[in-house]
Formats: C-alpha cells, sequence, structure tokens
C-alpha cells in the first residue's frame, strides 16, 4: 500500500486546497527529483495563527518573504517555495493573537540540527537506495530478539555509537542465531547521551545516530544479514524537554498548558495532561491522532520497520499507569481513556491491514487486570497487538538467583507459565531489559555474586537461567552483552566492552546453541518454537524440573525433553521420565565444557535410549548424570 493511499486511509475525510505537489503530506516535501521545478511544499498545523510564514536557507532567513496559506481544514497552513531544497535548514514563524510571533521546528520534519535550538531540515524521503528486496520476516513462533541501544551497542568511551558503527558489528548478533533487532527509540532526543525515552522530535532520527539515512542503512543492513528490526515508538508521553510540539502555534492557557498537541491538565477523566513521564498528547483530537498514526506510516513505508514496540500502553489506555498506581495530583487510581484506546485499536488494525505479517507488540508492566485485552484481537474488544512484553519470568529469577537464596521451583514454573489469553506466544520474555538495567551492577551475574560476578556460581547461574529463557515457550529476548557477561548499563553512556566477547567467548558461544535450538536453524529442535510445554516431572528433593516442549496436534513428531538442574548439587544418576522409547540425542548441555574450561562437562554424550520403564507420569524413562546448575536438552531428530 503506498504512503498516499495510506493516509487517506486515515483520515478520509481530509480535503488540502493548495499545494499541489504535497499531495496529503505534512510537513516539508521536495519536488520530485528531476522533475522540471526544484522546490518544496511546506504544511503545518497552527489552527490559533492569524498568520504563518517559513523561513530559512531559500529566503535567507526572511520572516515575511514566504507566506503560508490558510487551508480552512483543521488549522493546517501550507505553501509552494520555489527554490527551497533538499538540505536546507528552515523554521516556521507563527504569529497567534495574543501571543505574538514565535518560530518552530517542524513537528513532521524527518532531521534537524540539533534540539536545543536547532532547525528543521528538508529531507527527501523517497530517494534511498534499498537492497533488502529478499528479506523474509521470521515467523513469531521462531523469533529471537537482541534488544539494542545503538548509543551504547558499538561505541567507545570517545564517541557515542552511531548506526554505522552498529552495522559494523551487526554480524556479531546475527551470528549467533538471533533474527531480530529491537531498536531502544531512535527519534530525536534532549543531548547526546540522554533519555531516548524522552522523544522531542517525533518524526526526526537523532542526528548523533546517524539521522535518516543512517538508520535506513542499519535497517538495509539488518535485513541483508537476517535480522528483522522492530522500532521502540513512544506515545504515551512525549519530551518532557525541547519538544518541538510544546505551545507549538503560542496558544496555551492555564487549563492547556501544553498548547495545541496535548491533553487539558484540568479535564475530568484524572487529569489526563500529566502521565508519569511527561506530557501526554491528545488522543482525543483527530490531527494529533492523525500525527501519530502517520508516524506508524513512516516507519513502515520510508524505513522498512518488520514491527514496532509501544511503549508503556498502560499509560495510552489509562490516565496513571494502566489504573493501577495512584495519580499525585489526584490522590486517585488513573481513568480509562477511552480516545487512547481507539487510537490504540485504530493504527493496529491500520498496521495489520497495511503491513501483513509485522509485529505489533506492546509494554504494559501495570499489572492491571485488564492486560489480557491488549492482546486479544479488536474483533474481541482487545487491543490487537500480537504480543507484549512480560517481566514474570524475569522478576522471578532475579529475585532467587543472586547467592544466598534457593531457587524456588513454583516461581520458575510461574516464569515459565505465564501467559496472556492462554498463548505463549503473547508473551515475550526476558531475564532482563533495559528496565531492569537503570543502574551499575544490575545484571543477573553480578546479582548471584555482588564480590565476585564472573565466579563460576555466577557464571553458571548466569547459562541455567538463558536456558531456561530459550526454551520456555514464550518469544526470547535478551539485552545487548547479556551473551558475554557485559557489565554495562543503561546510563546512556557507558558502551559495550566487545574485548568480553574475546573473555567469555565460551558462554557466547552457549548463547549461540540456544538461540539456534529456539528457531530450530538446524532443524533438530522444531518442539522449541511449537506451542506446547507439559512440565511433568517436578522434584522438589533434588529440585530438578522434567518439561516436554511439542505440538499436540503431531504427537510424538517433535517433541523436545528439557531438564534442568536448580540445584547446585551434581546428579550423576537422576531418573528422568520420557514420553517415547528409543534413542534421544543430546542437542545441548550447559555444562560443556565448550562454554567454560571450569565447568563440570557431566552430562551423556551422543545419545541416551528410553526404555519402557514408566517414570515421572511418563511411559519411559532413563537415567542422566546432570551437572549442578545445569540444562539438558534431548531431541529425536
Amino acid at each position: 500500500m503506498t504512503r498516499n493511499l495510506l493516509l487517506s486511509l486515515l483520515w478520509s475525510a481530509m480535503s488540502f486546497a493548495q499545494c499541489s505537489h504535497a499531495g496529503k503530506n505534512i510537513g516539508s516535501t521536495p519536488y520530485p527529483l528531476g522533475g522540471p521545478y526544484q522546490g518544496t511544499s511546506f504544511r503545518v498545523w497552527a489552527p490559533n495563527a492569524s498568520a504563518v510564514h517559513v523561513a530559512g536557507d531559500f529566503n535567507g532567513w526572511s520572516q515575511t518573504a514566504n507566506p503560508l496559506t490558510n487551508e480552512r481544514n483543521q488549522g493546517f497552513w501550507c505553501a509552494d517555495v520555489a527554490g527551497a531544497t533538499v538540505g536546507q535548514q528552515y523554521l516556521y514563524v507563527i504569529d497567534s493573537p495574543g501571543f505574538g510571533a514565535v518560530t518552530r521546528r517542524d513537528p513532521n520534519s524527518r532531521t534537524v540540527t540539533n534540539v536545543n535550538s536547532g532547525n528543521s531540515i528538508i529531507y527527501d524521503p523517497t530517494i534511498f537506495s534499498w537492497h533488502d528486496q529478499n528479506f523474509v520476516r521470521p515467523p513469531l513462533n521462531k523469533l529471537a530478539i537482541y534488544e539494542m541501544d545503538i548509543v551504547a551497542f558499538n561505541a567507545t568511551p570517545q564517541s557515542s555509537g552511531t548506526f554505522q558503527s552498529a552495522i559494523a558489528q551487526l554480524s556479531e548478533v546475527s551470528g549467533l542465531g538471533f533474527n531480530a533487532v529491537e531498536l531502544l527509540p531512535v527519534t530525536q532526543f534532549n543531548g547526546v547521551y540522554g533519555n531516548p525515552y524522552g522523544p522531542t522530535d517525533q518524526f526526526a532520527i537523532d542526528k548523533h545516530y546517524g539521522g535518516p539515512d543512517g538508520l535506513k542503512a542499519f535497517v538495509d543492513a539488518c535485513h541483508q544479514q537476517g535480522l528483522a528490526v522492530i522500532i521502540d515508538a513512544v506515545h504515551n508521553h512525549w519530551g518532557p524537554f525541547q519538544l518541538a510540539t510544546f505551545r507549538f502555534d503560542g496558544w496555551n492557557d492555564a487549563n492547556d498548558p501544553g498548547g495545541i498537541y496535548f491533553y487539558d491538565s484540568l479535564a475530568d477523566q484524572g487529569d489526563p495532561y500529566d502521565s508519569p513521564y511527561g506530557p501526554r498528547p491528545d488522543y482525543s483530537n483527530p490531527v494529533v491522532t492523525y500525527y501519530v498514526e502517520s508516524q506508524t506510516a513512516m516507519w513502515f513505508n520510508e524505513y522498512h520497520a518488520d514491527g514496532l514496540r509501544w511503549d508503556s500502553v498502560s499509560n495510552i489506555y489509562n490516565t496513571w499507569d494502566g489504573g493501577v498506581g495512584k495519580n499525585p495530583h489526584t490522590g486517585k487510581p488513573g481513568v480509562f481513556l477511552s480516545a487512547g484506546i481507539n487510537l490504540l485499536r485504530n493504527t493496529n488494525n491500520l498496521a495489520g491491514q497495511s503491513w501483513p505479517g509485522a509485529f505489533r507488540i506492546a509494554e504494559d508492566l501495570s499489572l492491571n487486570p485488564k492486560m489480557g485485552l491488549v492482546t486479544t484481537p479488536i474483533s474481541n474488544g482487545g487491543l490487537g497487538f500480537d504480543s507484549q512484553w512480560n517481566a514474570t519470568l524475569s522478576y522471578f529469577l532475579r529475585k532467587d538467583f543472586p547467592s544466598g537464596k534457593t531457587i524456588n521451583q513454583s516461581d520458575v514454573i510461574s516464569g515459565m507459565t505465564s501467559t496472556f489469553n492462554h498463548d505463549f506466544l503473547q508473551s515475550i520474555a526476558y531475564v532482563e531489559s533495559h528496565n531492569e538495567l537503570t543502574k551499575a551492577n544490575s545484571r543477573l551475574y553480578q546479582l548471584v555474586d555482588p564480590q565476585d560476578p564472573t565466579s563460576r556460581t555466577a557464571r553458571k547461574k548466569a547459562a541455567l537461567a538463558a536456558a531456561i529463557l530459550f526454551t520456555s515457550p514464550e518469544v526470547p529476548m535478551i539485552f545487548q552483552g547479556d551473551e558475554f557477561l557485559d557489565p554495562s548499563w543503561l546510563d546512556n553512556k557507558t558502551p559495550l566492552n566487545w574485548q568480553n566477547a574475546q573473555t567469555w567467548a565460551g558462554i557466547r558461544s552457549l548463547y549461540g546453541a540456544l538461540v539456534s535450538l529456539r528457531t530450530d536453524a538446524g532443524g533438530i529442535s522444531p518442539g522449541l518454537a511449537d506451542p506446547n510445554l507439559n512440565i511433568y516431572q517436578q522434584d522438589k528433593t533434588s529440585d530438578v524440573l522434567v518439561y516436554d516442549r511439542f505440538d499436540q496436534s503431531q504427537p510424538g513428531s517433535d517433541d523436545v525433553i528439557v531438564v534442568a538442574n536448580l540445584s547446585g548439587n551434581v546428579l550423576n544418576s537422576y531418573q528422568i521420565g520420557l514420553p517415547y522409547g528409543g534413542a534421544w540425542n543430546v542437542l545441548f548441555n550447559s555444562d560443556s565444557t565448550a562454554y567454560s574450561s571450569d565447568f563440570g562437562n557431566i552430562g551423556p554424550v551422543g545419545s541416551i535410549t528410553a526404555v519402557n520403564v514408566p517414570y515421572g507420569g511418563q511411559p519411559h524413562s532413563a537415567t542422566v548424570p546432570i551437572g549442578d546448575y545445569s540444562v539438558l536438552v534431548f531431541g529425536r531428530k
């Protein structure tokens, strides 16, 4: 579906009278490259303005030379400016009665000079040369996600990371078998080492990362290496600092401190202006929702994104954190925002129709009783997301794994079996994400042994946690650096130390083995991508779990059996139940010395034979050795 057709569907009633070159586009639209004319159309929303001009490199920054015409439609203004070309800078000069003249960046510009006192830059989104025509997205059941923070992924202490520097290191991700990268927000934010979750310009790609062409080159490179790209979209709040949209046309009052793009601060629905993180865009305003929906179109059409991860949707459908926490301004729980619900439904519906197969992912960590509605189909009253982040496994592993604590078997089971609507693929599970790494020394292995974070026990438990994650039926995700015990954290400036990938090359290989099994890259572990889980042996005496990953519609065709020793004891002869007789191949042993020379290398080699002796509720069984804090994986292929 073309961009213009999609925008027509988004707002079929829109009828612009001016700027034929712009079509229905908002922002700066350069005339077609190679056409008979050179120039740019400018369209901007300023409903309270009495006059709007565009000033820039093309007119010597005159504030009067190029007036825009009021299109008499929702407050839009437009003008064609001959001679305004790609790469030139500009600002809007807006006069509103009672507020004087203000100069503003273009909220729809794809790139800006900077956010503190910056200008917008004319950009042509149509001329990038793509090379990803043969890329095919992986299915959700075989997705293995690598969460990446561009500023730190491939940086140095002297320079922050960029899209280009990340491209140079992409093979370290694809080489392990990951098939998706999920980027922390990449739209413009305040400062080089600021918070990417404080977006200032919703359409502009961060200039320090490499701007719009840098992101396109990154996505193109990812696709050529078999990596889908998921973009983090932040619309539960904007800013709160240096916003391009704040008091955009000058107008504001005590009830509307943010101006035209933001909610009334004294509205009767639980003060929707404020979210826990900054001012909330006004989802009840059709121009604002069109703005958000158009950004969605941008990600897919201009940047070839494979999916979106919506940040904190609990603060889009509710005025305060899903209604669980209390708004400090009112002292009351939040109130559901029907306009926010409609925004999410409409955008997901359009994404599903326009980009079939694209991933629609939500973050909702509010523990609201209605969280299941996030991934319920729109036709059944839900929000229509495919999947959502689920912190249950992370919570229990990070609670139980630290030194001196016993790993609670029930906690691990709770983390593995946590679902939405009884569908494991509606959960994206992880040991840690950027949310857990907001302070130093917060990686799991560091929590296990704070005094000696890379001790054998710390590494064994980290490997155990990874094995549980990748053999669980939920969609697995790791945060960058987990795979080689990196100590970096989300201070927005500490880079990954890639020397650790050499120091802990064995742990990195362990992750690679697990990812390949989870995605069934070798065709030997199809059960790990199947939808069913049966934890049939729960031995609280030895603290061992045995579980089957399988497709119940095809009995015996693809079962994968996992044995997890949650204790620090070596079990030299441990009986496990098995659903089928005959040979079971050893697919993985986390205790292998291939992963660390001080691991025990305890476990069967090659294959085991299931004999006709019932055990653990299964008709067959075998006896195997297993190391401390270790996982064995068996398959029949």
